[in-house]
């Protein structure tokens, strides 16, 4: 046991890192009583007696590692077989199914002893670092879970500190809340490389904590939202042109929220298996609630003569009007549309009337700074809803068919929707990995990493507006924040009268656009070719023979990046792409044998 060391390490956390030492303060008076012996430590803390076998460590440090990997899928999607971010992550994607090993990974750690990202779920004294490094495993990131502070306090006997900030990067996670530990991740994912998040080095030795918390899984469940989301260079380039031609149009635009009414009750209807269940109560109860349709729900509710108040519309791709063109024009004149203004133009033309949103972190969004930016809108037109819910100031929101995950995985959406024919099947969410959480009605249910999303925005969303009800209906996955129907929470007899809130959600929107639009058109197309330039140069300069050659190419070109991070508009339009492209990149490097000589992308 090292006093000096201690001492040394007070000082260096009260210099550089005053939050740990604020943490290292409070639990000074608990700190952990230790006793060495002959290759054993004994460390007593508010939590228990540990005993740490030096010799076992080193003997089986092998045995105690876990090699994680989340590679980036490709999704064929022939709406974006024009995109260059499409084109080139499907010909990255080719080269390396053609001549991946899929355990070359594995390989390469055992022989190079490097790893971008590791992770302790546990510290212990802190010796397990020592005995890494001595083993040779060296790492870039170091993130650090430990539920008992007292136990990080036995580290500064053994662990310089110091020397550890200074060669990596260092991240430390404490204490046993579930969110605050979720909200630390995401805090570390948002700083870090993210690219690096899809491989990562597990050391559990010590694992401890009271509430028996799954770490791995918090850790993986954070990673599958944190590298979601990215958007890419096409996409933002084919939004910012239909949201400028749909404001062309004198669209009214959505400008500011409602305050919440009370006893007014609105039904968001997604189109998961459990709507079928909730037809008959919707119907029966449609002049009660303001009723809006998301996306492909709007086909099922048509096929069951129920007639929305609102329908909602969010993405851009074209393939959104042909399926809106499956159902009557007649029928679509009895509906009003409530959309995202990047949505192609002709769409806005086939409705009654036709009402404009902004698409929240899409390009144009920094060019024109409207005054009201929706909360939580995306991924799915779901989220959508509920966001605008919550503006047009619904006290009830009742969820139907908002399932976000499944209990049959073969059966994604309810009958009677674009999904019963074959030409649109391939626009189900395909994936070969399921999320297993806890479900609403179910002991649990089985999500995907976009619906995983999903849920956690809305959770967030819901978790942000504790004045408004949430109940949901749906039976899929639980959806925290949200409670089961029950006689307490069924719709009442005093409810709002409906033209009422729809003359009160058509006040909320306005063609007074400079009335609440700040437009700032600054030079930001020179600032993008300034970044692809340097990434250029970057790429024309390196050697790229190797592995090293591929990992330090990573680096250089996601700095280059950060440099760029507050400007909004390069950083919306260029990131999304250039982080995809280089996941597929690192995904080769795994994968990939060098001696397969395919690094060549100059």
């Amino acid at each position: 046991m090292n006093l000096k060391l201690f001492k040394k390490n007070l000082k260096f956390f009260k210099r550089k890192k005053k939050e740990i030492y604020k943490l290292l303060s409070n639990s000074i008076d608990s700190k952990p009583i230790i006793k060495e012996y002959s290759h054993f430590i004994n460390i007593q803390t508010s939590e228990g007696i540990y005993i740490e076998n030096l010799h076992a460590l080193k003997k089986d440090l092998i045995s105690n590692l876990s090699l994680s990997i989340f590679l980036p899928e490709f999704k064929e999607d022939p709406n974006l077989e024009d995109y260059l971010h499409y084109r080139i992550t499907e010909s990255m994607d080719k080269l390396i199914e053609e001549n991946k090993d899929s355990a070359y990974y594995k390989k390469v750690f055992l022989e190079e002893k490097y790893v971008p990202l590791l992770f302790l779920n546990g510290l212990g004294t802190g010796n397990i670092i020592n005995i890494i490094k001595e083993y040779g495993i060296d790492f870039k990131y170091l993130i650090i879970y430990e539920s008992d502070i007292s136990k990080f306090t036995a580290s500064l006997y053994y662990v310089d500190w110091e020397s550890l900030y200074d060669n990596h990067n260092v991240y430390i996670v404490a204490g046993d809340n579930e969110n605050k530990i979720k909200e630390g991740f995401e805090l570390i994912f948002s700083e870090i490389n993210p690219v690096y998040l899809s491989f990562v080095l597990f050391v559990s030795i010590y694992v401890n904590n009271q509430k028996h918390l799954n770490i791995e899984d918090i850790y993986k469940k954070v990673v599958h939202v944190s590298t979601k989301g990215w958007g890419f260079y096409d996409d933002e380039k084919v939004g910012l042109k239909n949201a400028f031609d749909n404001i062309n149009k004198k669209i009214p635009y959505l400008y500011k929220p409602s305050i919440p009414i009370k006893n007014s009750n609105v039904f968001i209807i997604g189109s998961g298996p459990s709507l079928e269940k909730d037809i008959t109560y919707i119907r029966r109860n449609q002049n009660k609630a303001i009723i809006i349709s998301c996306g492909t729900a709007l086909h099922k509710l048509y096929k069951e003569n129920i007639l929305p108040d609102f329908h909602i519309e969010l993405e851009r791709e074209n393939i959104r009007r042909d399926i809106l063109l499956e159902l009557p024009e007649d029928f679509l004149k009895k509906v009003v549309l409530i959309t995202a203004d990047v949505v192609p133009p002709s769409i806005t033309s086939m409705f009654r009337n036709s009402f404009l949103f902004l698409r929240t972190n899409s390009t144009h969004q920094f060019l024109l700074n409207p005054s009201l930016i929706p909360p939580a809108i995306t991924p799915t037109v779901v989220n959508t809803g509920v966001s605008l819910a919550v503006i047009f100031g619904m006290q009830n929101i009742y969820l139907f068919g908002t399932d976000m995950g499944y209990k049959n995985i073969n059966k994604k959406h309810v009958e009677g929707t674009i999904f019963d024919k074959k030409k649109y099947k391939y626009i189900e969410q395909h994936t070969t990995s399921y999320i297993k959480v806890e479900g609403n009605f179910e002991k649990y249910v089985y999500t995907d990493d976009i619906l995983f999303w999903a849920k956690s925005n809305l959770e967030k969303l819901i978790n942000a507006f504790p004045d408004r009800n949430f109940i949901n209906f749906s039976d899929g996955a639980l959806i925290k924040g949200t409670k089961k129907p029950d006689n307490t929470n069924v719709l009442k007899e005093n409810y709002v009268n409906k033209e009422f809130l729809k003359s009160n959600i058509y006040s909320l929107f306005s063609t007074n656009y400079n009335d609440f639009m700040k437009p700032d058109f600054n030079n930001y197309y020179v600032s993008c070719i300034e970044v692809m330039e340097e990434i250029k140069k970057i790429i024309t300069k390196s050697e790229l023979s190797n592995r090293v050659d591929y990992l330090y190419l990573i680096d250089e070109v996601i700095n280059i990046i950060k440099k760029y991070k507050n400007n909004e508009v390069v950083n919306t339009l260029l990131t999304g792409s250039v982080q995809s492209i280089l996941s597929f990149l690192y995904k080769a490097v795994l994968l990939v044998p060098e001696e397969k000589n395919l690094f060549i992308i100059k």
